[in-house]
């Protein structure tokens, strides 16, 4: 996994994933990856030279996201068919409900891909006050550092 959030000027240059990273990452088989990216179109990789795929963060968060309300139940064909905004808003509201630890453990990564500790603050924060720190600690700081 190459991590290269440089600083150059106001910008960061971009991650490049391969896809067992997002494999390891989101815990979405590349196998499955690969379909979803043939069959809904849910992520376009882009190319090496040597037609080896790679991705960017904004592909990383966008399957974080997705895997969020895949694993909520939401059927990958609906899902497909949700806007940008609409797949935002979905994981919005699931991680005000906060019922999953790895709905928290997701918004936690994708907040670190952002580089919003704001973000991830206010993750950290709401778990704690809904879980306690105790349960907190254990069921999303712990799992989220070992992933």
């Amino acid at each position: 996994m190459v991590y290269s959030f440089d600083i150059i000027g106001n910008q960061h240059t971009m991650g490049k994933y391969s896809i067992k990273d997002l494999e390891k990452i989101s815990g979405i088989k590349a196998h499955t990856i690969r379909m979803w990216e043939r069959r809904y179109k849910l992520i376009e990789p882009q190319r090496t030279d040597t037609n080896i795929r790679y991705y960017s963060d904004c592909d990383l968060k966008r399957l974080l996201n997705i895997s969020i309300l895949n694993h909520n139940g939401i059927k990958i064909s609906h899902i497909a068919g949700f806007s940008d905004a609409e797949i935002k808003n979905r994981v919005l509201d699931l991680s005000i409900d906060g019922r999953s630890s790895n709905v928290q453990i997701e918004n936690l990564m994708v907040a670190m891909l952002e580089l919003d500790e704001t973000k991830f603050l206010n993750a950290l924060s709401g778990a704690i006050i809904k879980f306690g720190f105790e349960t907190s600690v254990e069921t999303i700081l712990f799992p989220f550092w070992s992933e």
